[in-house]
């Protein structure tokens, strides 16, 4: 089934590339979504105002050794998305806030956030980019699947380029 990213979108992008997304994102919206077998995410990344790299693919979820994880991918390694947080459980329904990878060490404190993204193929290693700050919205949170929003705004490594990102997702929590 191919999925078309929500009719909102093209709002969210606006207000993404005016810088104003991580400021107060809008509501979650994950209808259409729908996790079937297995999980699905949409993403839009937006490098420039005449840039903006459009991701779908996979969603999956799960408490690693350090705490719980979400990773994206996109078929063929074209791209991915991951957010973590330390403590073994899903996150429930609510509102989070993303905070900067890179000033955190990747250790974000309890109930906050990172995230990685890779918008596009050819990045590889320690690369892509990542939060500085933003929010995840968690609408739905069961033993089978967490489904959610994030908005966040990202730098890489070297701190001179940045993206504002929105991601809808329902992922398959692959725990049990």
């Amino acid at each position: 089934m191919k999925h078309k990213l929500a009719p909102a979108l093209p709002c969210i992008l606006l207000l993404a590339a005016s810088g104003l997304l991580a400021a107060d994102p809008p509501a979650c919206d994950v209808s259409g979504l729908e996790p079937g077998r297995g999980g699905y995410f949409e993403a839009a990344v937006i490098e420039s105002p005449s840039r903006t790299a459009e991701m779908s693919g996979f969603a999956g979820g799960s408490s690693e050794e350090r705490g719980y994880a979400m990773h994206m991918t996109v078929p063929g390694g074209k791209g991915a998305v991951l957010f973590y947080t330390p403590g073994k459980e899903r996150p429930e329904p609510g509102r989070y806030p993303i905070v900067d990878y890179i000033g955190t060490d990747a250790t974000p404190a309890p109930g906050q956030f990172v995230v990685n993204i890779v918008p596009r193929e050819g990045i590889v290693g320690l690369s892509g980019y990542f939060s500085i700050k933003g929010t995840l919205t968690v609408v739905s949170s069961t033993p089978d699947h967490v489904s959610g929003c994030l908005h966040f705004s990202a730098q890489d490594m070297q701190g001179k380029n940045y993206v504002d990102t929105v991601v809808r997702f329902v992922g398959l929590n692959q725990d049990h």
